[in-house]
């Protein structure tokens, strides 16, 4: 089990570059309204009033629900706001593992910020900063070096960038996406997946996808758009549609002739990755070496439950504990 767990190397959710506040927004409150897992908080219909609400507040709640890793994580600081990430000192160090967890900490250890140890407790009002002990320049450096990092670390061109240079991989290469999992697995949206698809496509790189994903795109129906899982706010409709011919048999044709840079396998929900049901996988070994070959596990758990033969290409796990 070690030599696996020494093999796979950690992932994280990003956010796209043109989601990312130029500047430091005007606060109109303390908290935003929304509260992971309390359904009677998520008002808002589109996504410009979605950010806006972030963007109006000095602090979002977020702590981990299903998983440590979460998009919304990323889309406060996206939205200049500092997400009051509850438990967050109890994160293993390598899951979220670029994520500034020490500048969020000292953010939410500023004095006037009640303390919130569930959200179950709240009711959805706003909840109050004292503000006569905030210190409101500290929180003004803090969030200015928040917004910074995340320019800078956190898109999904540095998720990109971070997966391809790590397998020593050309950053505008060919590369195609298949999902590591049985064909009969219902389809829906894999946030690893997506934005990974997001960064390849923003540095330059030519995607090929199968089956396609079509809601990443923008010729992708708006009000289909919205009935997708979070209404699709952050990763649907965001990308140029590609005039790539990904059919099964031109797929098929590319592998033998070795036309792709490397080959990219993705998790859905949280089905285990097991190489019987991976496809093409027999016709990929005989004309890639390992070396172009990448899973991505962007599952919810942190089971560690892979066929042995994975050991033998690159892997990332989003909920990586380490060794």
């Amino acid at each position: 089990m070690e030599e696996l767990q020494s093999h796979i190397k950690p992932i994280s959710f990003a956010i796209p570059e043109e989601a990312i506040c130029e500047n430091v927004p005007i606060k109109k409150r303390s908290f935003a309204y929304n509260i992971p897992g309390k359904k009677e908080t998520y008002i808002y219909n589109s996504e410009i009033d979605y950010f806006k609400g972030y963007q109006e507040s000095y602090f979002g709640i977020t702590m981990r629900k299903w998983s440590w890793d979460s998009l919304r994580h990323y889309e406060i600081l996206a939205n200049g706001c500092i997400p009051y990430f509850i438990n967050l000192e109890k994160c293993p160090s390598n899951i979220l593992h670029n994520y500034p967890k020490q500048l969020i900490l000292e953010a939410v250890r500023l004095a006037g910020l009640p303390s919130i140890k569930n959200v179950t407790e709240l009711d959805g009002t706003d909840l109050k900063i004292d503000f006569s002990v905030f210190d409101k320049d500290k929180y003004n450096i803090l969030l200015y070096n928040l917004l910074s990092y995340t320019r800078k670390n956190l898109t999904t061109k540095a998720l990109a960038k971070y997966v391809l240079e790590t397998c020593k991989l050309p950053l505008e290469g060919q590369y195609l996406f298949l999902r590591a999992c049985h064909p009969k697995t219902k389809r829906k949206p894999d946030y690893q997946r997506d934005l990974l698809i997001h960064g390849l496509h923003s540095i330059g790189a030519k995607i090929y996808c199968l089956p396609k994903i079509e809601y990443l795109y923008d010729t992708f129906p708006e009000e289909r758009a919205a009935q997708l899982y979070g209404k699709g706010f952050t990763y649907a409709r965001k990308l140029k549609y590609p005039n790539l011919n990904v059919s099964l048999g031109h797929v098929e044709e590319k592998i033998a002739h070795a036309d792709f840079d490397g080959i990219i396998y993705t998790t859905q929900s949280n089905t285990p990755i097991n190489i019987r049901n991976t496809p093409f996988f027999r016709l990929i070994q005989n004309h890639y070496s390992p070396s172009k070959i990448i899973f991505i596990d962007g599952r919810d758990n942190d089971s560690m439950q892979y066929d042995k033969i994975i050991r033998k290409f690159h892997c990332f796990k989003r909920e990586f504990r380490g060794v």
